[in-house]
């Protein structure tokens, strides 16, 4: 019998320096009955739509690539779906374009997915995140089944996109991703999905995720819409788990980080008194939230003022 058809889902946008290194390491795969899927999300008349159509020229004649071009840029979420819309495996993996899978991803996690009951939705694997081509962190969290508190806790790897190997018809039933999120998108379609659906997870790295070329950190201002969207949409789930409050105080957090990032201090302070940081924690945590506002508003910009120089 012919093993089931897996589909990997490559949305691309802005990055088409970086997209045929993700190309290719989804057709060296060990398991190799793919098919790929570039859903091309730039605008049309950019140059990066013109290069990413230059670049696709290569792989024209490979049968097992279909190369879709978005009539305009939408944004991740969409493109995601639109790969979803036009797969035609029984099963998604999902690819970002400046990531690599490993060759045996698609295999291993088929082979783990595959021969677990259908209450097992999804399966997630361990990563690597390089940074200036040097492994900066390793993630290797052994977790499985119902990943609720621990993706709300922003505790577990699973919701890094280029780790998920879905069930098509699973994606199918929940509507695919939520084109209204800029952020949290990964968490908030998983949290749907784990609303009925297991989780599994492959004990391996399978994944080289690089940080350098990332383009998608929201403004703090921005990022606020939707950390608050997103903690309104589960707080039914959030409020009826044990560590509800960690969950509340590690968004806000994030939050006030992010704010000292871009130079907003008075903001960030704010968002450290809605965390209700207590007792010992009171020090480290505002020795973080200082760190980040002196390295990116004074170290940083000093730094390359003297490159510069």
């Amino acid at each position: 019998m012919k093993p089931d058809l897996v589909s990997i889902i490559i949305p691309t946008f802005k990055r088409p320096s970086y997209l045929s290194r993700a190309i290719l390491s989804a057709l060296n795969q060990t398991y190799q009955n793919i098919e790929v899927l570039v859903i091309d999300d730039n605008d049309p008349v950019s140059i990066y739509r013109k290069e990413t159509e230059s670049l696709m020229f290569d792989f024209e004649n490979n049968a097992k690539i279909k190369y879709i071009k978005h009539p305009k840029n939408l944004n991740g979420s969409a493109a995601r779906n639109t790969g979803i819309k036009n797969s035609k495996g029984d099963f998604l993996a999902f690819l970002d374009d400046d990531d690599v899978f490993l060759p045996t991803k698609i295999e291993k996690q088929y082979n783990r997915l595959k021969h677990l009951n259908e209450d097992w939705g999804a399966c997630y694997c361990f990563y690597s995140i390089y940074y200036n081509n040097k492994v900066q962190k390793y993630y290797d969290i052994e977790e499985e089944g119902d990943l609720t508190e621990s993706i709300l806790l922003m505790e577990n790897p699973v919701a890094s996109g280029s780790t998920l190997f879905i069930r098509k018809e699973v994606a199918v039933e929940f509507g695919g991703y939520n084109v209204s999120y800029q952020r949290h998108q990964d968490w908030e379609f998983l949290l749907r999905v784990l609303t009925k659906y297991k989780i599994c997870q492959v004990k391996e790295n399978l994944v080289n995720i690089y940080l350098e070329s990332r383009i998608n950190k929201l403004e703090p201002r921005f990022l606020v819409g939707t950390k608050l969207k997103f903690l309104n949409e589960f707080s039914n789930i959030i409020n009826n788990l044990p560590k509800s409050a960690i969950i509340y105080k590690n968004h806000y957090l994030e939050l006030a980080n992010s704010f000292a990032e871009r130079g907003y201090i008075m903001e960030g302070i704010g968002y450290l008194r809605k965390a209700h940081i207590k007792n010992s924690l009171v020090f480290l945590n505002y020795y973080n939230f200082l760190y980040h506002y002196v390295f990116y508003n004074i170290y940083y910009p000093l730094k390359h003022f003297f490159k510069r120089s």
